[in-house]
């Protein structure tokens, strides 16, 4: 007979599926590994749906796992399509079912709510289609073992407090408060074949990561930081964003476009370069590419130094700061010499 003494330690060595602030009160954030989101994201891989660049990882590894797939593989796509285009003409946005099941807590939670967008026979589609693949999706999922085992090590590991210090002073930029943080981000965990990248999305405070197994906390910071910022970014008051957008395209002919390009290069300026060089510093290089859209690597490279300044010092997302980095782009090539 095993003692309640036992029990407890057993529960206590179990991985957690979830992790209330993990970062501390400097950044509220939960963290979760997420069936729901891994299933729909799984699916949405193998159909080629996806907006992620894994979508060879997830369907190269079906085929590796189960072989190739069957005429009924193929029907439950085709519904799955349709009711994802579906959803995406009755939304306007592409990302919106992703987010439901990203926030759902159960797939019937999921299903309910991204019924109310679809009609009978394309939500009849969406459930057949999860279905039709759950059993296959089960054994990858393996108990959430792989995003569950990174938020293990994140809570064990001693660095997880420099993080919440880089996430802390990345809100300071950005101007948010405990109030805009509120309800505050959620990362959401799923698991990647290992051997590839991986993709993450941020859905309003729904910040899809795809973990690898072995990832560690220095593996995934670039990537934590980056959708923060994005969360941040959309969390600010949209008329200071619009006063900034305005500041930025009356600064320079070339300012519209280079907001446009901003939006992206800033937070890959925040992670891939502030963050990686934090913590992966041996790996970490302005020669190797941060990002997979040549505009938003080379921008991203040339405010780095502004962005890592504004970051030491304390400063804001403001427009001083816009104007100067409007000054940057366009852009000559980076230097082949930059450390």
């Amino acid at each position: 007979m095993i003692v309640p003494a036992l029990l407890l330690a057993a529960a206590l060595a179990q991985p957690p599926a979830a992790l209330k602030d993990p970062f501390g009160p400097l950044y509220p954030i939960d963290a979760e590994a997420s069936y729901p989101a891994a299933i729909f994201q799984w699916l949405d891989s193998l159909a080629q749906t996806s907006v992620g660049k894994t979508i060879p990882a997830h369907r190269a590894d079906y085929v590796r796992r189960f072989g190739r797939a069957t005429p009924e593989d193929a029907a439950a796509i085709e519904r799955f399509w349709k009711a994802r285009l579906a959803h995406e003409q009755a939304t306007g946005s592409r990302s919106d079912l992703l987010g439901i099941f990203c926030a759902a807590p159960t797939m019937e939670a999921g299903m309910r709510t991204a019924g109310e967008r679809l009609s009978a026979e394309r939500r009849a589609d969406l459930e057949a289609a999860l279905a039709h693949f759950q059993p296959k999706f089960d054994q990858i999922w393996s108990g959430g073992s792989i995003p569950r085992r990174f938020l293990g090590a994140m809570r064990d590991d001693p660095s997880t407090a420099k993080l919440s210090d880089l996430l802390g002073r990345a809100a300071r930029f950005f101007g948010a408060d405990g109030a805009a943080l509120s309800p505050k981000p959620r990362l959401v965990l799923v698991p990647v074949p290992d051997g590839w990248g991986t993709h993450a999305q941020a859905i309003g405070r729904q910040l899809l990561l795809e973990i690898r197994p072995g990832d560690r906390l220095a593996d995934q910071a670039a990537v934590i930081v980056h959708e923060n910022v994005h969360f941040l970014v959309e969390a600010m008051p949209e008329e200071r964003r619009r006063g900034l957008e305005r500041i930025a395209v009356a600064h320079a002919p070339h300012g519209a476009e280079a907001w446009a390009v901003l939006r992206e290069a800033l937070p890959t300026a925040l992670g891939q370069g502030v963050a990686d060089r934090a913590f992966r510093p041996r790996e970490w290089s302005r020669r190797l590419p941060w990002y997979d859209t040549p505009e938003v690597d080379a921008y991203a490279k040339a405010i780095y130094p502004l962005v890592q300044q504004a970051i030491e010092l304390g400063s804001y997302f403001d427009a001083e700061f816009v104007r100067l980095a409007v000054e940057l782009y366009p852009l000559r090539p980076p230097s082949r010499r930059s450390p």
